[in-house]
């Protein structure tokens, strides 16, 4: 039973789906004028992916922005910490995910800036109900990641450059 749980939450098709959400978040609150830097695509995961973390998320309005959501763990600051180490943990996955997000045309990316582009934001909601949740979460995190310099996101998710 466990197992299973696990294969359903690791496989990169769950990935590129959540990482294409973020991205749509991005470049929805850039006034569609933004592409989002790929990096913040390997981050995407790590948070989104962990039930603790994408909790606060879910919790947190999508205008408070990243440093409301940083402040909810003033009790569990060690969760943040976590990130880092859950981003190395989760990086082929997230390779893997960001690959067939662009070979299934969900995700454009520009090699000359390393920026991506969603190439459609259009979005079924004829899904399971846990991945809508867990696909507004990634959005949720991809307006923030735009409200914000990669430096001060990194600071306050504590992942180094």
């Amino acid at each position: 039973m466990l197992l299973d749980e696990i294969d359903a939450i690791q496989n990169s098709g769950l990935g590129a789906t959540l990482i294409w959400r973020s991205v749509c978040g991005y470049y929805r609150s850039s006034g569609n004028a933004d592409g989002c830097p790929t990096i913040l695509s390997f981050v995407v995961l790590p948070v989104i992916l962990n039930e603790d973390l994408r909790e606060v998320v879910t919790s947190t309005y999508k205008s408070s922005g990243i440093r409301k959501f940083e402040s909810k763990f003033d009790k569990q600051i060690d969760l943040l910490f976590s990130i880092q180490e859950r981003a190395q943990a989760m990086l082929d996955l997230s390779r893997r995910s960001l690959a067939l997000s662009l070979s299934t045309g969900l995700l454009t990316l520009s090699t000359e800036s390393a920026l991506l582009w969603p190439r459609s934001m259009t979005f079924t909601r004829a899904l399971p109900s846990e991945v809508l949740t867990l696909a507004s979460a990634a959005e949720k995190l991809g307006v923030w990641a735009q409200q914000t310099s990669i430096r001060e996101l990194c600071y306050s998710l504590r992942l180094e450059l």
